[in-house]
C-alpha cells in the first residue's frame, strides 16, 4: 500500500486527485448502499400486498384489538401517502444516478457532485419527514396501549416490521 501511495504522489497525482477518489469511492458505496436498501421502502406498506401493512394482519389487528375505524383509518393515512413515498423513491434514484454519473465524470466540477449530494440528502430528509407523518397519524389513532402492545411486536419481528 505504501508503494501504491507513493506511485500515486510520484506521478504527480496531489491530495486533491486523493480527496476525489475518497469522494467517488463514499458516492459509490452510497449508491449501492440505497441501492439495496431500495426494498426496504416496500416493507412499510407502501406496495399492496406487502407484509408492512401489519394493520390487515388478523393475528396483530386481535392482539392491538384494533377495530374496523382504526384499521380503514390506518389504510386511508397509508393510501393518501403512498403515491407521495413512491415519488420521492423515484425521484431518490434519479439524483442518485446522476449523482454517480457527475462523480464519474472527470469533468464534472466538486461543486456540481457536492450540490447533487445535497439534492439527494434533501429527498431523504422529504421522505423521513413524509414517514414521520405517518408515524405520527398512526400514533393518533392507536390508544396507548395499543401503541405499547405494537412496539413489542416490532421488537420481536425485527427491522423488517415497522
Amino acid at each position: 500500500m505504501k508503494n501504491s501511495l507513493n506511485k500515486i504522489l510520484k506521478s504527480g497525482c496531489g491530495l486533491g486527485t486523493l480527496a476525489l477518489c475518497f469522494l467517488y469511492s463514499l458516492f459509490v458505496s452510497l449508491f449501492l448502499l440505497v441501492t439495496l436498501l431500495t426494498p426496504y421502502f416496500n416493507v412499510y406498506g407502501y406496495d399492496e400486498g406487502t407484509p408492512g401493512k401489519w394493520w390487515k394482519d388478523k393475528k396483530i389487528i386481535k392482539t392491538l384489538e384494533l377495530n374496523n375505524d382504526q384499521v380503514n383509518r390506518i389504510e386511508g393515512i397509508f393510501s393518501s401517502q403512498k403515491g407521495k413515498m413512491k415519488e420521492l423513491v423515484s425521484d431518490l434514484r434519479k439524483k442518485e444516478r446522476e449523482l454517480a454519473d457527475t462523480e464519474r465524470n472527470p469533468n464534472s466540477s466538486n461543486d456540481d457532485v457536492l450540490r447533487l449530494s445535497k439534492e439527494v440528502e434533501e429527498i431523504k430528509g422529504n421522505m423521513r419527514r413524509v414517514k414521520m407523518d405517518i408515524h405520527l397519524q398512526i400514533r393518533g389513532i392507536l390508544t396507548p396501549q395499543q401503541r405499547g402492545k405494537l412496539r413489542e411486536i416490532k421488537a420481536k419481528r425485527g427491522k423488517q416490521f415497522h
